[in-house]
């Protein structure tokens, strides 16, 4: 009874452990404004986070994987039937842009640069038939290309 006594006795002498000045003049707040707020911060936030990722993913270097052609070769090759739109065309697969033809990126240091262009994927190469770059496939019908590897 005693420890009990003292202990009590302890809780009532000790200082208040929370104190809570006056701070000043003192207002209702509008929820609602503070939500507005916060979702306007956290838009910004997330556009600033989209922005820097566009920027890094932008800087950031292609290689599409295609060997490098061994010496030149031109080949006609039978392929799946290609929409119509694409008869008469000519496709560049090679790290630089060739006039008249549609640029198929094969690498790149940046992928800002690829303006204009496609980037070489395993698919889009596996499509028309193209085993090495640089190769230019001109387009002769919906199912018959022909390829000029290492030109």
């Amino acid at each position: 009874m005693r420890l009990a006594g003292s202990a009590l006795l302890a809780l009532l002498l000790q200082d208040s452990v929370c104190v809570h000045p006056t701070c000043g003049e003192t207002r209702p707040i509008d929820l609602r404004a503070v939500h507005r707020a916060y979702r306007e911060a956290a838009r910004r936030i997330t556009f600033e986070v989209d922005r820097v990722s566009l920027e890094n993913a932008l800087a950031a270097p292609y290689e599409s994987g295609l060997p490098a052609c061994r010496g030149r070769a031109g080949r006609v090759a039978s392929v799946a039937p290609i929409p119509v739109e694409f008869i008469g065309q000519t496709l560049h697969f090679g790290p630089t842009a060739r006039d008249g033809t549609t640029h198929v990126v094969t690498s790149t240091r940046s992928l800002r640069g690829v303006i204009g262009g496609v980037l070489a994927t395993p698919e889009l190469a596996a499509r028309f038939e193209v085993r090495c770059a640089p190769s230019t496939v001109r387009v002769v019908s919906a199912t018959e290309v022909r390829i000029d590897e290492g030109d």
